[in-house]
């Protein structure tokens, strides 16, 4: 037997106001509780509002339907808010402690921020984290940045993911203290990140060209610029790393053209959905990270090398700055456009007397420009 919508919510609405004036005699029968100068009377103001619904009401439920539709779906996506926030800072939260051993071990502060110290974790949005180390020989800083599925926007987890499936992500970038500059840019990245890794850094798309390695894992594409470099980075413990943590490692790499023309190295991971099984990963692969940076200090690039690099990279520069100029253009051309379409329209809506003085105006204005050219070449 099938219950239509209106029934089944004034049967809900008839079994909470049983329940209510059940808890309401229940609640009658509790004897009065003494405290200090006052007594303590059970509320049952609201189970009597409940249980004294108005009979109107109840025989034209089908008429609210809509707004009480409304009401839970406004009651859903806030517990969900709130229950993919704690998801996402218990995820967030687990991960650092996991993995907190490796950085104390190897950073003087975690936490800090501005000299000051500060929370462990940063929140910067409901499924964004960060997370800062400092005080190590060779780099700087280590930044890591959790970026986690929105979990608490029910539209983002339930429809739109289906379309653009998203991951929790973290992403570790370390930059480099070096006393002599060390121009290189590489990159080993999975197959199906390429071309949105290419899109968003022009570095690696002007600079980088693909190298063969055989010895890496056939998810991975290598781009670099000499393989004098790229051997050097790739040495055999870092691909041993690489393979073995191909699931989670998206993407490793070295460049010199993002942050004050500093070398960063930068590795994006995924998360893992079991953290307590898989936090040992973690930790090899960081130390993996902090052993890249020990070695790239100690790099001697060949002579031959740093020259084409350098000379590379002033190409690629004028090649922006013309681009830049390209585009600065087009916006120019594009107001223009717009400026004279404007005009044409405003002269439209003139009448004739008013075109007229437009014409004689526009009339002496060449004239006179006329006259500065003649002064300027005499």
């Amino acid at each position: 037997m099938m219950i239509s919508k209106k029934h089944a919510v004034m049967l809900a609405l008839v079994m909470f106001c049983v329940i209510g004036q059940a808890t309401a005699q229940n609640q009658a029968e509790e004897p009065e509780i003494e405290t200090h100068n006052t007594k303590y009377q059970p509320n049952t103001g609201f189970i009597d509002v409940l249980v004294n619904l108005p009979h109107k009401f109840i025989q034209n439920i089908d008429q609210y339907y809509i707004e009480i539709g409304l009401v839970m779906l406004a009651l859903i996506y806030i517990l969900n808010y709130f229950n993919g926030k704690n998801t996402n800072l218990k995820m967030a939260a687990t991960w650092v402690q996991e993995n907190r051993e490796v950085f104390d071990q190897n950073f003087a502060a975690i936490g800090v921020s501005n000299g000051k110290p500060g929370p462990i974790l940063d929140e910067d949005s409901a499924n964004g984290y960060k997370f800062y180390a400092t005080g190590r020989v060779n780099c700087n800083y280590a930044l890591v940045s959790l970026d986690l599925q929105k979990r608490q926007d029910l539209l983002s987890m339930y429809v739109l993911s289906f379309i653009w499936p998203e991951k929790d992500r973290v992403t570790i970038e370390i930059p480099i203290d070096l006393k002599t500059p060390i121009p290189i840019v590489f990159a080993a990245i999975k197959k199906r990140e390429v071309k949105k890794m290419q899109e968003a850094n022009p570095d690696i798309k002007g600079l980088c060209r693909k190298l063969r390695y055989d010895s890496l894992a056939n998810d991975y594409v290598v781009l670099g610029e000499f393989e004098e470099t790229t051997d050097y980075v790739l040495s055999e413990s870092i691909v041993s790393m690489l393979n073995k943590n191909a699931n989670l490692i998206q993407l490793l790499s070295f460049s010199d053209q993002r942050y004050a023309q500093k070398l960063v190295l930068r590795c994006e991971m995924l998360l893992s959905s079991n953290l307590k099984q898989d936090g040992k990963k973690y930790s090899t692969i960081l130390r993996g990270l902090f052993y890249m940076v020990d070695q790239i200090v100690n790099y001697k690039m060949s002579q031959g090398a740093r020259q084409k690099a350098e000379q590379e990279r002033q190409a690629l520069e004028k090649a922006r700055e013309k681009e830049n100029a390209e585009k600065r253009n087009e916006e120019l051309q594009k107001k223009k456009e717009e400026k004279r379409k404007a005009e044409e329209e405003r002269m439209k809506s003139m009448s004739k007397e008013a075109l007229r003085k437009l014409e004689e105006k526009e009339q002496k204005r060449e004239q006179k420009k006329k006259l500065r050219s003649k002064y300027v070449k005499v």
